[in-house]
């Protein structure tokens, strides 16, 4: 039997086709065995679901400060039970009336700080037995109600704090836990209240984890995950040896299943798996754990156990834990038998339970390890005709034999079927046969489908030879009870995994018939699948194209053959079942939309349409946010072509868009002749794209939220340093990295820019001022794409200027911004901690469009400090400071204990705008430390990190366009320094008269070009192009034209060489000296021409155009690698034209026809015309391809 957590693609299905059903939440609910959570000893025995915790009796508790003994009638003892009872009255209450943002953060404020009050005013009164056993139950009443960060800061953590902070729960050092939290042992009283809280702990964590992110797509939280579950192990081994504490082991067991199959269910087996072998052994090693009691809470640990190897691919190891664990069953079992007890019917369930479990897992590999061909054995083994086969008698072939061997019910080996046709590499839509060289394992897999399809027509199929199903009962159910049935479920995951494998014909007849069965249902799971088949049966003919029917027959029952069209027509007009279960009929009508979009290539653009729309009608942005970005950007473009026609936009707007309704004939019943979004006037196109980059905006900032990790690389915008200790000179190096999410989202921010500024009049540009608030960059965006409209507009050239050049000041400031901010974060990590009166400012781990998560900095004063406390508000005004009465952000004004570990995150802000934030110290009594609060940190602006190099390629392409070269250039320039590196001063390139025979090949940063997303690399390539167009223009080095200067008459060259004939060797020029010293008389016979200026300038731009060649080939470009080859051809042109004889010429037509691309036969062609000038023909002499080279 597998385990419950396969796959994501299978959570559906679990109850049916998984050994167990885990926990619907973490304890104290009860594991889905006969047994509850255990309590400990000196709790009650019954079945309670609260979590256990100390008691003691108020005749043995000792006197209270101030009042006396510690009774009933102690007035402390009254006011503190009235004041916790009153807060958690109010916290029951008021909590459902807290709707608003702003009313959750300011009802979690007041019952921090109340609660916090009550701790510091009754801790130093209240003997330490009571106080920490009020801690405990507090925080169990604050689990209840699901304040776990109430619960976790101000009671689990604050008994905790007691003990030093100083230990690592995530080390494995057993006896510095001890040490350290068990100082008396275990025989101790507040032993058990030690583990209580250390567990609710743990609890809380996990909570709040996922409370963050409930699916895990953050790094940070499968880390979280990973430390909870080191502590939990290091607790049940310190808890282990001791069998009165049994109850810590078994509760253990279930939080760490519970953790363990979230992971499971996000890929992360591999990390889980450890975990889960611990609290298999843990149950195995715990006598009071022994009982036939909890032998289906072992099956299900053991069953999680194996699921894991076969989810990592290592099926050996886990078939060789089922037959373990299956000793081990057996053990048990004869123990049993042994002892005076009789069995009883229940033990005889439990046992069948396991047993079926561990064989399951022992079939999962064995049906295919059995058939696997023998390397050993030469004579080939003879395969049955499978088609031939169906027609046969049960058992057919050696699965269903094998299935015969190891189960005894139907039930049973259709649950084999399923598990051994599971696998969580898997996804429904990624069909294809069993990906494997070895033809008798795909055999196998063909057979477990006629077992599974003779399994379900043998139990399930009526008399009027319909399939049926029970209306109760899932599988496993089925199973213990040996009853010769299948579930409904089971069968609708035995229809998915025919799809996945590609089995059509019985696919579509299994599928019809469920669809058939399931609209009769109201159950709200049951329409879901229903739902489910629906879109298969539509995207098979997509994936189908050869309309394959498989190996396997169709289910013979199914005589009405109906087509997949059928279906979804009868399904879109079943309006009750869109109702009930909250669809819309575009869902269900896309998959025709596809089929009709791939026959008709023109109407592409409405499955554009229709795919954006389902994305964001159904919040899908989280399966790939890259993809809802592209389709964003392509559709967005194509309504602005359609709504500004007057404007000039790359041709990848569709023209097909733009063609009036009879280009779409043939159009299927349901689909519109004449797109909606084409019906729309051009105002209504434009704002239609507006909203959907802004969806797309809003869509990337979720994300980014998502994966930011709290490790301070989330913090500063891409920008770059110089960075003087590189051997190659003055270099930069960026300060932060860049990725593709990043450049990405600004791609989405100047496009949503470019479609507001046409819609001013209708936007007003107040309203969009007031969306960018304090984003620099997207303001620098904003005026970029609104110079470039006026330009277009003939506005004056005075407005166009002002607005590029405050363009240019915003990055430019963004860059000092940060920079300075990365000299002040090396500076704090550099130096040591000093002492002060008030605590410096925290430091910044993350931030995102709406939060940001700081630490506090280290901090010594003469007071130690035991809680830290947030303080911030915006950054308004000329002084900037944060009061002490700042706490009204969200999580603000909250006490965290000063562990050293802790962070603040500081959500429910207002993105784009500017924040402070600073620190509050408190004493253990709760005493602000320095009366003060502490300094403030520098304004933090409330958006993800994006690229101000990304953002200087966007101005000097909208530079050049409008016709400013002079900003073009200089914005380029430290972009140019900061890719290519510069030569050395022994490698300069051809400069003056004195070095004329080399060009240097400069050198791009290949550490810099790794760490740069695509989208960069690609502005930086096209800005390349850019400025070697500018310089072309502003220096006549077009290829039709020579300048008068350029050409010599040859009586110069005689008159230089019997100059040299005369001189002596030391005082003859460079290039002169290189000619006598290679001997190139019969060269320097056929030249007429000599390097001049303008030839320089023609030879240095060839330099910078074969960076791009070279960048072009590191992104596999051939088309822009051929651009830069026609570039250098076009600037060698006039000199290959006139015979003027230069190497270098030569050097670029070798390092153009080198380059492993389509683009190198232009290279090639240049190449040789300069080889026919130079030596006479194509084909060069011995010695003169060897001084080439020198």
């Amino acid at each position: 039997m597998a385990t419950s957590s396969t796959s994501s693609s299978s959570s559906s299905e679990s109850q049916d086709s998984e050994a167990s059903v885990s926990p619907v939440q973490l304890p104290p609910t009860p594991p889905p065995t006969s047994t509850a959570i255990l309590k400990s000893p000196s709790e009650s025995k019954s079945s309670s679901s609260k979590a256990p915790y100390w008691s003691c009796s108020e005749e043995l508790l000792p006197s209270a400060a101030f009042y006396g003994p510690l009774d009933a009638k102690n007035p402390l003892l009254a006011s503190c039970e009235k004041e916790i009872r009153e807060l958690l009255s109010f916290m029951k209450k008021k909590k459902a009336l807290a709707t608003s943002e702003e009313q959750k953060h300011e009802f979690h404020r007041r019952c921090a700080t109340t609660l916090f009050n009550i701790w510091t005013k009754y801790a130093p009164r209240l003997p330490s037995d009571y106080y920490n056993e009020k801690l405990l139950k507090v925080g169990d009443s604050l689990c209840q109600i699901k304040e776990y960060k109430l619960a976790l800061l101000q009671c689990y953590g604050r008994y905790l704090h007691q003990f030093t902070t100083d230990v690592d729960e995530h080390k494995e050092d057993v006896n510095q836990f001890k040490n350290v939290f068990f100082p008396k042992g275990f025989g101790d009283e507040t032993a058990g209240l030690t583990f209580h809280a250390l567990s609710g702990k743990n609890i809380c964590h996990y909570e709040l984890v996922c409370e963050n992110d409930a699916n895990l797509q953050n790094k940070e939280s499968v880390r979280q995950c990973l430390h909870i579950l080191s502590s939990l192990r290091l607790i049940m081994q310190v808890a282990l040896p001791q069998e009165h504490l049994c109850w810590i082991i078994f509760n253990g067991t279930i939080y760490i299943y519970t953790i363990c199959r979230k992971l499971m269910v996000i890929g992360q087996a591999s990390k889980a798996v450890e975990y889960l072998l611990w609290a298999s052994i843990c149950m195995e090693s715990s006598v009071p754990l022994l009982s036939i009691r909890y032998l289906t809470w072992r099956a299900t640990l053991y069953t999680a156990v194996c699921q894991c190897h076969y989810d990592c691919q290592a099926s050996i190891h886990g078939e060789a834990f089922a037959r373990r664990a299956l000793a081990k069953i057996d053990e048990l079992r004869r123990l049993e038998l042994m002892s005076s007890s009789k069995s009883q019917e229940d033990s005889r369930r439990h046992y069948r339970e396991a047993t079926i479990k561990m064989a399951v897992m022992i079939f999962k590999r064995g049906v295919f390890e059995s058939r696997r061909k023998n390397k050993a054995v030469f004579r080939p083994k003879i395969r049955i005709n499978l088609k031939e086969a169906q027609s046969m008698i049960w058992p057919r072939t050696v699965t269903e034999r094998l299935l015969d061997e190891l189960f005894d019910s139907t039930s049973a080996r259709f649950l084999a079927v399923l598990e051994a046709l599971a696998d969580s590499s898997r996804r429904v839509l990624q069909t294809g046969p069993l990906v494997t060289d070895e033809v008798e394992l795909r055999d196998v897999v063909s057979e477990l489908f006629m077992a599974g399809k003779e399994l379900l027509i043998i139990s399930n199929v009526g008399a009027n030879g319909k399939l049926d199903f029970p209306k109760t009962g899932n599988l496993l159910e089925h199973v213990i009870e040996r009853k010769n049935v299948i579930s409904l479920r089971a069968a609708v995951k035995f229809a998915k995994l025919a799809f996945t494998y590609e089995e059509w014909g019985l696919f579509e007849s299994l599928a019809a018939q469920l669809v058939r069965f399931l609209q009769k249902q109201e159950s709200p799971e049951l329409k879901k699948a229903e739902k489910d088949l629906i879109l298969l049966l539509a995207v098979e003919p997509l994936i189908n194209l050869k309309k394959n029917k498989g190996l396997i027959f169709p289910l013979e029952n199914d005589k009405q053959g109906q087509s997949v069209h059928i279906y979804l027509k009868h399904i879109a007009c079943h309006e009750s079942c869109v109702r009930s279960c909250g669809y819309s009929e575009d869902i269900f009508s896309l998959a025709a939309i596809l089929h009709f979009c791939v026959c008709v290539p023109s109407k592409w653009v409405y499955l554009l349409w229709q795919i954006s729309e389902v994305i964001h009608c159904y919040q899908l942005e989280d399966l790939d946010i890259v993809m809802v970005a592209e389709i964003t950007l392509r559709l967005s473009e194509i309504l602005e072509s359609l709504g500004s026609s007057k404007r000039k936009f790359r041709k990848s707007a569709d023209s097909s868009a733009k063609k009036g309704p009879e280009e779409f004939p043939g159009t299927p019943k349901g689909i519109p002749e004449v797109l909606p979004i084409l019906k729309r006037a051009p105002v209504e196109q434009l704002f239609y794209a507006y909203e959907l980059l802004d969806k797309a905006i809003a869509a990337m900032n979720w994300n980014c939220m998502l994966s930011t990790l709290s490790d301070g690389s989330s913090v500063l915008d891409h920008c770059y340093v110089k960075d003087s200790h590189d051997i190659d000179g003055v270099t930069y190096k960026p300060i932060s990295a860049n990725s593709f999410i990043m450049d990405l989202h600004l791609e989405l921010i100047h496009a949503q820019h470019r479609v507001a500024v046409v819609l001013l009049d209708q936007l007003q540009e107040l309203t969009v001022i007031n969306k960018i608030k304090k984003n620099k960059l997207s303001k620098a965006s904003y005026l970029m794409q609104k110079a470039l409209l006026l330009f277009e507009k003939n506005t004056a050239c005075t407005t166009l200027q002002n607005l590029l050049m405050e363009a240019y000041a915003l990055i430019e400031k963004i860059e000092a911004e940060q920079n300075a901010l990365y000299s002040y974060q090396k500076c704090l990590e550099s130096s040591k901690a000093k002492k002060s009166r008030l605590p410096p400012p925290p430091i910044l781990l993350a931030r995102t469009h709406c939060s940001v998560t700081l630490k506090p900095a280290p901090f010594f004063s003469d007071t130690k400090v035991s809680w830290y406390c947030i303080l911030g508000c915006k950054a308004e005004g000329s002084c900037g400071k944060v009061r002490l009465n700042n706490n009204h952000l969200p999580n603000s004004g909250e006490a965290i204990p000063a562990d050293g570990r802790s962070t603040f995150e500081v959500k429910g802000l207002e993105t784009n705008e500017r924040y402070v934030f600073a620190i509050a110290a408190y004493s253990s009594s709760g005493k602000l430390i320095g009366d003060a609060v502490g300094e403030t940190t520098k304004p933090i602006l409330i958006y993800p990190p994006l690229s101000a190099v990304t953002a200087r390629m966007y101005l000097t392409q909208v530079a050049y366009q409008i016709g400013n070269y002079k900003l073009a250039k200089k914005v380029f320039s430290p972009v140019w320094d900061y890719f290519v590196a510069s030569p050395l001063q022994d490698e300069q390139s051809v400069i003056s008269l004195s070095n004329i025979m080399t060009i240097t090949q400069r050198r791009l940063h290949l550490n810099i070009l790794a760490e740069t997303s695509s989208i960069l690399l690609y502005l930086f390539l096209r800005n390349i192009f850019v400025i070697s167009d500018i310089t072309i223009k502003e220096e006549n080095l077009f290829c039709d034209n020579i300048k008068g200067n350029e050409i010599f008459p040859a009586q110069q060259i005689v008159f230089m060489l019997s100059f040299m004939s005369l001189s002596q060797k030391d005082h003859i020029p460079c290039p002169l000296r290189l000619l006598k010293a290679y001997g190139v008389v019969h060269l320097m016979s056929r030249v007429t021409l000599f390097l001049t200026s303008a030839q320089i300038a023609r030879l240095m731009e060839c330099e910078n155009v074969l960076v791009a060649l070279e960048l072009s080939n590191y992104l596999n470009d051939s088309n822009y690698a051929l651009q830069a080859v026609t570039q250098c051809y076009g600037l060698l042109a006039p000199i290959i034209y006139h015979n003027i004889v230069l190497v270098p010429v030569i050097q670029v037509g070798a390092s153009s026809s080198s380059k492993p691309t389509a683009a190198a036969h232009v290279g090639t062609v240049a190449s040789r015309r300069v080889s026919r000038v130079v030596f006479g023909g194509d084909k060069l002499p011995e010695e003169k391809q060897q001084w080439c080279q020198n």
